[in-house]
């Protein structure tokens, strides 16, 4: 693990993402949201950004008195393509079964810090030309020592 924690829980989550055969090469950190929508429109098939969202102090043994126990935000974007799906497939059934597949994939498992992964949240976020955007929101706790 690097110094730079933030960056090694965004890798991680990008890892876990692509073992998705529907995301297979095809997610990326993002730093912007706009990226997001960017790549909305313009990448063929789905894909999924990864968005580090910031952080906040963390009580957790105390070490927010010190100020550096932090708790770290990532949203994930997974953007589906409806024009992709076999015609016979509920478009909403494969939605929900791709959001089924990220949180299982992340869920329980332990991120770079040492800390495990939170689900916070999952929402519609946006569609366009046949695509449609969604969001999660997961956190981890992460310990700064100098």
């Amino acid at each position: 693990m690097s110094d730079n924690k933030v960056a090694d829980c965004l890798d991680d989550l990008v890892l876990k993402l692509q073992s998705i055969a529907e995301f297979q090469n095809s997610v990326e950190v993002v730093h912007t949201p706009d990226k997001i929508l960017t790549r909305m429109s313009s990448v063929p098939g789905s894909w999924c950004g990864v968005l580090y969202e910031g952080s906040a102090a963390s009580a957790e043994d105390g070490h927010a008195k010190q100020g550096n126990g932090t708790i770290l935000s990532v949203g994930l974007y997974p953007v589906i393509d409806a024009n992709m799906i076999v015609a016979s497939l509920n478009t909403e059934r494969l939605v929900v079964e791709l959001l089924h597949k990220m949180r299982a994939t992340i869920l329980g498992t332990v991120a770079p810090t040492g800390h495990q992964w939170r689900f916070v949240m999952e929402a519609y976020a946006d569609s366009n030309k046949g695509k449609v955007l969604w969001q999660q929101r997961w956190r981890t706790q992460a310990v700064y020592r100098c």
